[in-house]
């Protein structure tokens, strides 16, 4: 239907009316992913995989379409979207604290909602951070700061009349310039009132008075640390100019030398011997390190055991000290053992932790415990939580950790923010290549590490890393 704007879409636990923006571009998986999770109660997690299996499909009346075919093609309004499969072969229906359930089938439409190209931010996308953090249902709690908000999304109707204003907007600029051509003065509008764009700019929106220390840590391995802090850094080192190093300090042979710096002959111990120099250049040390995705800069561990182990706590402080004087923001990839020298050196230099676990109740249980035994007992700095590597039956695994280190003896405070990493192995083998770029990655890991950078990035002007323009 050429010139489509506006479409209904019926499923088993809901509709919604939704508006297409640019519906030139837009594809019937575009749909699916905008609204299966309130059509048919999918975890949005789970969207992606369905469309692949064919487990998602879109009816136009009688007419079943394919997952790529263009949005001009549908006939009819209302449409209807199927989730396929007995139930046991269909994710089951579970949804984190912070996700509605899907309202009932209204008699209805309430008006049109924006489609947005990528699928909206629910609790169990590849990784979604919750619009505020859990609350704890147990222990006792000290009232923390503010959480960061995301950044609002304004939906066609709001965009458009943003570009209609700029259009007519002819004054010159704050430069004394004189004003762009209308058209150009709408595109900007446009582009810059996309959410994605808002989110990437306030990734680099604080301007670092001091560098910043993240460091990922959890006292079980294998539950993804290495992963979420590949797509954190991704995300700095995409968005801002300051340079971003990963480290990594983990003792037991850790995966940043085989993967982001594969072939890599410099190491931690390498930049310790020159740390001391008082003539070392940014330059030279550039010069040392790995380039990652985005011109991300990456310092490698020892793969040879002999030469890790002789790496101690004063080695890992000095050639953190070495990276802030010369960097903006260094991102540490930590090992198990919290009293690891390698590691109690990443703790004392850390502005904010990411406590990563997945949804094994015991490896929840060991972190929490060791997380206020030994890590706090080392550094008072705030902490998120990452609940990595779930499925879609297991989504409530994010409020359960948030229960079980909020909940745990001697607990006194929230973290700052929770977010779910989804299980895929698809997108977990691309970021194992060293040339992996954004767009090879699921969209949702895309949106969300932005949305976690977000949140951490927003946070440095509180703790006095940074300033606000």
């Amino acid at each position: 239907m050429p010139g489509l704007t506006e479409l209904t879409v019926v499923g088993e636990t809901g509709q919604i009316r939704i508006q297409l923006e640019d519906s030139h571009e837009l594809t019937v998986s575009d749909i699916l992913t905008a609204t299966a999770p309130a059509c048919t109660g999918i975890p949005a997690g789970s969207v992606d995989d369905a469309i692949e299996a064919g487990h998602l499909r879109l009816l136009d009346g009688s007419r079943e379409l394919a997952a790529d075919q263009p949005v001009h093609v549908i006939d009819n309004d209302p449409v209807t979207v199927k989730l396929l499969g007995d139930r046991s072969g269909r994710p089951r229906v579970l949804r984190a604290a912070d996700t509605p359930p899907p309202a009932s089938l209204p008699a209805a439409s309430p008006g049109p909602a924006p489609l947005v190209t990528s699928p909206a931010p629910p609790a169990a996308s590849a990784i979604a951070t919750a619009d505020r953090p859990v609350q704890p249902t147990t222990g006792p709690q000290a009232e923390g700061p503010e959480a960061v908000a995301l950044p609002g999304r304004a939906g066609a109707f709001g965009r458009l009349a943003g570009a209609y204003r700029a259009l007519a907007d002819g004054r010159p600029q704050a430069n004394g310039l004189p004003a762009p051509p209308p058209l150009t003065r709408a595109r900007h509008a446009w582009r810059h009132s996309d959410y994605l764009d808002t989110v990437i700019r306030g990734i680099a929106q604080p301007q670092l008075t001091q560098p910043a220390v993240l460091t990922f840590l959890s006292s079980k391995g294998g539950v993804g640390k290495t992963t979420t802090a590949k797509l954190v850094a991704m995300a700095f080192a995409e968005a801002r100019r300051d340079r971003c190093v990963l480290i990594d300090a983990n003792p037991d042979r850790g995966t940043l030398g085989t993967t982001f710096a594969r072939g890599h002959t410099v190491c931690v111990d390498d930049v310790r011997a020159a740390a001391d120099r008082p003539d070392l250049s940014p330059s030279e040390l550039d010069a040392m390190l790995a380039t990652g995705p985005h011109g991300l800069r990456v310092l490698p561990a020892p793969q040879n055991s002999s030469r890790r182990r002789r790496l101690g706590e004063g080695d890992y402080t000095t050639v953190i000290g070495c990276l802030r004087r010369h960097v903006g923001i260094v991102v540490i990839d930590l090992g198990t053992d919290m009293l690891e020298g390698p590691t109690v050196a990443a703790l004392k230099a850390a502005h904010q932790l990411i406590v990563v676990s997945n949804d094994d109740w015991i490896a929840g249980e060991q972190t929490a415990a060791s997380f206020w035994d030994d890590v706090r007992a080392i550094t008072p700095a705030e902490y998120t939580i990452v609940a990595n590597d779930i499925t879609s039956s297991h989504t409530a695994a994010a409020r359960r950790l948030h229960e079980q280190l909020t909940g745990a003896d001697g607990a006194d405070s929230s973290p700052r923010s929770v977010t779910v990493v989804a299980h895929n192995t698809t997108g977990y083998n691309k970021l194992q290549d060293r040339r992996v770029e954004w767009p090879d990655l699921p969209r949702q890991w895309r949106r969300a590490a932005r949305e976690l950078a977000y949140r951490l990035a927003q946070d440095w002007p509180r703790l006095g890393l940074a300033r606000q323009p």
